[in-house]
């Protein structure tokens, strides 16, 4: 009865929190099909400890409840606060999902107060710029009063941005000038900057034809890849199992991961005679690269050389070069 909720809280560390922002119900997995295994009241503070893309495109929380991991969708709660740096993957997928201008502000503040936090992080900047794409979203389908106000606050982020020594500054910097506040008259406003920037897979951004040297960024979203896992007995949670990549993963008809790349995979859960199984880094560049990759569910009777698994990432993986 206690395995209902998924993974025992022993095996999951809470590294951030929230409140519910509506009445709603827990999970037993990241579906509306599993069973419901409690409720949560309007301002419920909640535990969080990871983060998932169930079916459908649906985002979902994973909450401590009750000595039980149970499952929450995003919508359903305020913008996370983290307590510890592997939270701003939790805070990234959140930001990234959130459909609601009402939940902007919120979000900002959770951002800023990650990077006061961890001002040395080199997700920060990565963070901003998918808080900032995400207000710009926003902004497109939002009423003409909401509209004004969510492009003066991407602009604002854009423009943070830019006086940064991020990796995202130059791109920043072109895409501030396309979205600049309604109160700047167009007479004043600037002329287009040009960065060499070339952006593949990506989104607001435009391939400048300066002939500079050009900065190439591949974004994996949702991607498929293919894993062979090395044998190995006794897994237990916690345990990591090396890999390797079956095949070549591309975007817009760029490598961005060669076959034969390593790669590592963790056991994150074991039920009977199933583990539960989600790809945690991959060689990138020569660099290992934490991923967040949809769970599976394989045999525990120990993993066949070379046998083929498929992970979906959960969040985009940004890849520059």
């Amino acid at each position: 009865m206690r395995h209902i909720g998924g993974q025992s809280t022993a095996q999951a560390q809470v590294i951030a929190t929230s409140n519910m922002l509506h009445a709603a119900q827990f999970r037993s997995s990241s579906s509306l099909n599993s069973s419901i295994v409690g409720e949560a009241e309007s301002g419920k503070p909640i535990q969080l400890t990871g983060c998932l893309e169930g079916e459908r495109g649906q985002r979902w929380l994973k909450v401590a409840w009750n000595n039980s991991i149970v499952f929450v969708q995003l919508k359903d709660v305020t913008p996370p606060k983290v307590l510890e740096p592997a939270g701003a993957d939790i805070l990234k997928f959140y930001v990234a999902g959130m459909e609601s201008p009402s939940i902007v502000k919120d979000a900002v503040s959770a951002v800023e107060s990650y990077i006061r936090m961890f001002p040395s992080d080199s997700r920060n900047g990565e963070l901003r710029w998918v808080l900032a794409e995400r207000i710009k979203y926003l902004a497109q389908r939002a009423g003409s009063v909401d509209a004004a106000a969510l492009r003066r606050e991407a602009h604002r982020q854009y423009e943070q941005l830019a006086n940064s020594n991020s990796p995202y500054a130059e791109r920043a910097r072109n895409v501030s000038d396309e979205i600049e506040p309604d109160s700047t008259p167009s007479g004043e406003r600037s002329g287009r900057k040009t960065d060499g920037l070339k952006v593949v897979g990506g989104s607001g951004t435009k391939t400048s034809n300066q002939s500079l040297t050009a900065h190439e960024v591949l974004v994996l979203s949702r991607a498929e890849i293919l894993v062979q896992a090395s044998q190995t007995d006794q897994l237990v949670p916690g345990a990591t199992v090396p890999g390797r990549l079956a095949r070549a993963v591309k975007t817009n008809g760029k490598l961005a991961i060669p076959a034969g790349a390593q790669c590592l995979l963790e056991v994150i859960g074991r039920a009977n005679s199933e583990i539960s199984l989600a790809l945690s880094s991959v060689e990138i560049d020569g660099r290992s690269r934490a991923v967040s990759s949809k769970p599976i569910d394989v045999s525990s009777g120990g993993i066949v050389r070379d046998r083929s698994l498929i992970f979906h990432l959960e969040s985009p993986l940004v890849i520059e070069r």
